[in-house]
């Protein structure tokens, strides 16, 4: 072979080994695909492979397991708020809640018509201490009995307009509301006014299990 053949192929060769050897010193630097990545391609991508597996397949897991963590309660916390909620309901029951409860009561109580059967006191037997619920069924049962026309309506509307606690007793469990109001009479009709007139009440209280109940609504 000639001489200078064989002198050309090594100059060649000793160029692209050179030629490779910087491309491996420069090749992450300047960005360069690794020429020989192939060697592990087959283990990376193998790896690879296995890892999107495993992501895809515990994706809708791990969705279903941040939905549960998201209304999953604490139990400790669940007695706290179960603690707080009892708390509020079971707050000190105070003068003005009971003024405010005579008037209401005072209202139903003295708001009625010849043709609602004494709802007005049956709806009310629920805030009346076991006395007062006697009187009101001997009371509604009496007047039930005597067959009240009702053919033409006749009606009286009850508005409080004020009231004043008259005697608080916690500690014996006794107290008493004075309430003003002014009612109202309608005859055939709700809206037929024929007379309006101003009519005061007590409504006297006692507690019964630890709860004020109406023990008596006296009009003056």
């Amino acid at each position: 072979m000639n001489k200078k053949l064989i002198g050309f192929i090594i100059i060649f060769l000793g160029a692209l080994i050179m030629l490779g050897f910087l491309y491996l010193m420069f090749a992450d630097k300047l960005g360069l695909p690794d020429v020989f990545s192939f060697l592990k391609n087959d283990k990376a991508v193998e790896e690879i492979s296995k890892k999107q597996a495993d992501d895809n397949g515990s994706s809708q897991p791990a969705e279903a397991g941040k939905e549960i963590k998201r209304i999953t309660i604490n139990p400790k916390d669940a007695d706290i708020t179960q603690e707080n909620k009892s708390a509020g309901e079971k707050r000190e029951f105070t003068k003005d809640d009971l003024s405010r409860m005579a008037e209401s009561f005072a209202e139903r109580f003295g708001s009625y018509s010849n043709q609602s059967n004494f709802n007005n006191i049956v709806d009310l037997k629920l805030f009346m201490s076991e006395e007062m619920k006697e009187w009101a069924d001997s009371y509604v049962s009496g007047q039930r009995g005597r067959q009240i026309a009702s053919d033409i309506y006749y009606g009286i509307t009850t508005k409080a307009v004020g009231r004043e606690i008259r005697e608080y007793d916690d500690d014996a469990g006794q107290a008493s509301v004075f309430v003003q109001t002014r009612r109202r009479e309608a005859t055939s009709s709700t809206s037929n006014t024929s007379k309006v007139f101003d009519q005061d009440i007590i409504i006297k209280f006692i507690k019964e299990k630890g709860a004020w109940k109406v023990d008596g609504a006296n009009w003056l």
